[in-house]
């Protein structure tokens, strides 16, 4: 029986459910996608323009007159989507691609490990990767709104900010250097983890500090005037990363029977459609057209999960519609990775 079920599982069925022995290769797959997806260097280079581009905002937003702040969380909110979008085609695109190009796959399908657990460990990989970039992202764009626009000469720089945030970023450089000299450790995936190691220690340290180096309540920074804006910056940065998750999923799809060209085109394309929503690519036509109808509640609507306009508004990202919107949005992710299972187990690997 065990022979058997073996043999199932080599040519890409699973006769029972997973099991919890099943977790370890899971996780396995897992922490090696996610190795292997921040020692790219399309990652590092792609979370280095996104930083860059969030110490720019304060500069591009500070002549829009009384509504600085709001325009400086909706610039800094679309920036992370699109920063976000592009690690996650970039990065989830290569991941099973180049595994079946160099067949390294077969190594690992013969263990044996069942396909479906293959695509999900390769998945949850990938997610970690880009939960990793945006937390690192999403903690500068929180330094940035602390420090605020400078819209005048006699504005104040937050010296705090400034002086912790270069330390993260020039001291995640230096540590990287330092080991890769030293014990030929990877520069790029040791400067994505010591710079969101810095991110980490510099936010939580200026809880505790103001602008003037004095001692302050943590509960400033989750006012209506700190850097967490009241929550409303963590609320848009989930929503943020579950259209991220929703893409990788696509991408990891499309990637187990398409090259990688491909595969970042059908992700850009699913982008487009989603940010039109279906009641930009169907309009008026549904209204009384049934088979119009079924179709368009097929068409995944990004634009539920784009918390831009509500910043832009100052509308609040309450409770109720944050659990609403992540239940769409993991209902998204949960169908892309089946799809994504369905695809590879019937793909010929020989």
């Amino acid at each position: 029986m065990l022979d058997s079920r073996h043999a199932c599982w080599r040519h890409g069925f699973q006769l029972a459910p997973p099991t919890p022995s099943m977790i370890q290769p899971t996780w396995t797959i897992a922490a090696n996608t996610f190795v292997e997806s921040i020692r790219q260097p399309i990652y590092s280079v792609l979370l280095v323009i996104g930083g860059l581009g969030m110490m720019l905002m304060p500069s591009l937003t500070a002549y829009s007159m009384d509504e600085d702040l709001r325009f400086l969380m909706e610039l800094g909110i679309s920036w992370l989507y699109t920063t976000t979008v592009l690690l996650a085609a970039f990065t989830a695109t290569g991941v099973i691609t180049r595994e079946i190009e160099n067949r390294t796959v077969l190594t690992v399908l013969t263990k044996p490990v069942p396909r479906p657990i293959f695509i999900l460990g390769k998945f949850m990989g990938v997610s970690l990767a880009i939960f990793l970039a945006m937390w690192t992202l999403a903690l500068l764009f929180a330094l940035i709104i602390r420090h605020g626009v400078m819209s005048t000469a006699s504005d104040r720089l937050d010296w705090p900010v400034i002086l912790l945030g270069s330390l993260a970023a020039l001291g995640a450089v230096g540590v990287s250097a330092a080991m890769n000299y030293l014990y030929q450790h990877p520069f790029t995936s040791r400067f994505v983890l010591y710079l969101a190691g810095g991110m980490t220690v510099a936010a939580a340290l200026l809880l505790f500090i103001d602008k003037d180096f004095a001692f302050q309540s943590p509960a400033v920074e989750f006012g209506q005037e700190g850097m967490f804006q009241a929550g409303q910056i963590p609320a848009a940065v989930l929503l943020v990363g579950l259209s991220a998750w929703f893409l990788t999923g696509v991408a990891i799809a499309a990637s187990t029977r398409l090259s990688q060209a491909a595969t970042l085109a059908v992700t850009l394309i699913a982008v487009a459609i989603g940010m039109i929503g279906r009641a930009g690519l169907v309009g008026g036509l549904v209204d009384g057209n049934p088979m119009l109808d079924s179709i368009s509640r097929i068409i995944p609507d990004l634009l539920l999960l784009w918390p831009g306009d509500a910043l832009a508004q100052q509308r609040e990202l309450t409770g109720s519609f944050l659990l609403s919107a992540s239940a769409y949005a993991l209902s998204l992710v949960a169908a892309t990775v089946m799809v994504a299972i369905a695809l590879f187990q019937r793909r010929q690997l020989g």
